[in-house]
C-alpha cells in the first residue's frame, strides 16, 4: 500500500555527501523526529548535519497517521493511578504544548494543518471509556462521548479528545 502523503508530495533526494565536514551535533535519521530536532539545535545556535540512509522522510514519516495529540490510547486513568494526578497532568500538558508547537510551525511553513477532535474506541468495554473519560474530569479536559461512531464495526463507543490536529508531514519536511 502506497502513503497517502507520498502520492501527494515528492521529496527530492539530495547528493551524497563528499569530503569532510564538520558539525556540532550528528543527527542520525531524515524523518520528522531528525529534522525537528536539527530545527531546534540550529535556532539554539548549535551546528547540526543531518544523516539519511534514503531520502528525507522516506521512513516511518512517510507512512505516519499524521495525528498530533495527546490521546495515546486509555491512558490517562491508568498514569493518575501509577503517579498521581499532577504526573499526568504534566504528561497532558507537555502533548498539549507539542501540538501548540506544530500549530505554529503550520504558520510558517504550509502542511495542511487542521484542528481535530482525536477518538479512541472499544468494541467492547464500555467501562474503559468510562474510566478514561473520568480521568480526564479528573484533568480538567472535556470528553466528547460518541455513543455510536461511524465505523464499518460495531463498538461499545467512542471517547474524544478535542483541540488535537492532523498535519501533511512531507509537506512540513518540504518545508
Amino acid at each position: 500500500m502506497s502513503s497517502i502523503w507520498a502520492q501527494t508530495t515528492e521529496i527530492q533526494a539530495r547528493p551524497s555527501l563528499v569530503g569532510n565536514i564538520t558539525a556540532d551535533v550528528l543527527v542520525i535519521g531524515g524523518g520528522m523526529c531528525g529534522i525537528l530536532i536539527a530545527r531546534r539545535l540550529k535556532e539554539a545556535g548549535v551546528r547540526p548535519i543531518v544523516v539519511e540512509a534514503k531520502t528525507i522522510g522516506s521512513g516511518i514519516t512517510k507512512n505516519t497517521t499524521a495525528k498530533i495529540t495527546a490521546q495515546h490510547g486509555l491512558i490517562y486513568a491508568d498514569l493518575i493511578k501509577r503517579g498521581g494526578i499532577e504526573r499526568a497532568k504534566q504528561y497532558y500538558e507537555a502533548n498539549a504544548q507539542a501540538i501548540l508547537r506544530y500549530q505554529a510551525l503550520s504558520e510558517q511553513f504550509s502542511c495542511d494543518f487542521e484542528a481535530q477532535t482525536a477518538y479512541i474506541y472499544s468494541k467492547d468495554d464500555r467501562r474503559k471509556l468510562e474510566r478514561e473519560a473520568e480521568a480526564y474530569h479528573k484533568l480538567g479536559i472535556a470528553p466528547k462521548i460518541d455513543e455510536n461512531p461511524p465505523l464499518p464495526f460495531n463498538t461499545a463507543g467512542a471517547l474524544g479528545m478535542e483541540g488535537q490536529a492532523q498535519f501533511h508531514p512531507l509537506k512540513l519536511l518540504c518545508a
